[in-house]
């Protein structure tokens, strides 16, 4: 089991215990308290939509980026009346392309100081992640036993580790090199980075929160790393800008509640508790 592996089951663990150990605080009485256990699955597209310096000006976009996909699971506990807290598995995949490799890293960068050819190039990143965040639904969670369809608007933030590889190459190997490709990040032979990220996003969800339900977002995740494009930036006096990538997501989900739910509820009536309840 290699060190990048360790740290991701290190990381949900601790995740985990937090919130478990976070949710007496918010507990209610048996007959009211609204925490419930989900498990979600999530799919939809992602793209690279910018790069911003540390100062945060937006850089200069050196690639036509097209969409791909993303995916995600989660695992969360509603406490309280509107938070959910909630661990998140993530990956998603996208590509951009350049008429040439006119970059700001040539001649600054080692791998864009060698011969380059006037030819049209592509990026492809593949990434990974674990990150804890915590919702907030401008309405009010409904109880364990509340049936019917509700709208339920939310905002979320948070923040983990990504673990990324991207792939700069040609699309057509040039007459006489010996590779097409051009530089490459976490690939091939090399481990895959782990870097910080922040994640928010805004959404809502549709249903009977009784039952499997669904929900739509729109994702933002700030990744504290430049080469999501696979090409560093740098300034027009050759300093390399230690930007952050800026990753827009649009997500489908289907949010399916654990435990046995009923009709009832009061202190006359039947409190089923779900798993993990304290």
């Amino acid at each position: 089991m290699n060190l990048i592996i360790k740290s991701t089951i290190s990381a949900a663990i601790a995740i985990v215990i937090l919130l478990i150990s976070a949710a007496p605080l918010f507990s209610q009485s048996s007959a009211t308290k609204r925490n419930k256990w989900f498990v979600s699955g999530s799919a939809g597209m992602a793209v690279l939509t910018g790069e911003i310096s540390n100062d945060f000006v937006p850089l200069k976009n050196e690639f036509n980026h097209q969409p791909g996909w993303a995916a995600d699971i989660k695992i969360g506990k509603s406490i309280g009346g509107h938070f959910e807290p909630a661990i998140r598995l993530s990956s998603y995949f996208f590509t951009g392309t350049s008429e040439a490799p006119h970059f700001s890293a040539n001649g600054n960068h080692a791998s864009l100081k060698g011969t380059l050819y006037d030819q049209p190039v592509e990026y492809r990143t593949l990434t990974g992640s674990v990150s804890g965040i915590i919702r907030y639904y401008l309405k009010e969670i409904p109880g364990k036993f509340v049936s019917g369809f509700r709208f339920d608007p939310f905002i979320e933030a948070g923040g983990g580790v990504v673990y990324m590889g991207s792939q700069l190459s040609y699309q057509k190997r040039p007459p006489g090199a010996t590779r097409s490709v051009v530089f490459e990040k976490g690939t091939g032979n090399q481990p895959p980075p782990a870097v910080g990220q922040v994640v928010f996003g805004l959404g809502t969800k549709l249903g009977n929160p009784d039952k499997w339900h669904v929900g739509i977002s729109y994702n933002v995740d700030v990744v504290n790393y430049a080469v999501l494009d696979a090409v560093h930036n740098y300034n027009d006096n050759g300093i390399r800008n230690h930007a952050k990538g800026i990753v827009s997501k649009f997500m489908a989900e289907v949010i399916f509640p654990l435990g046995k739910t009923s009709k009832y509820s009061g202190s006359g009536g039947k409190t089923p508790r779900l798993p993990w309840s304290p």
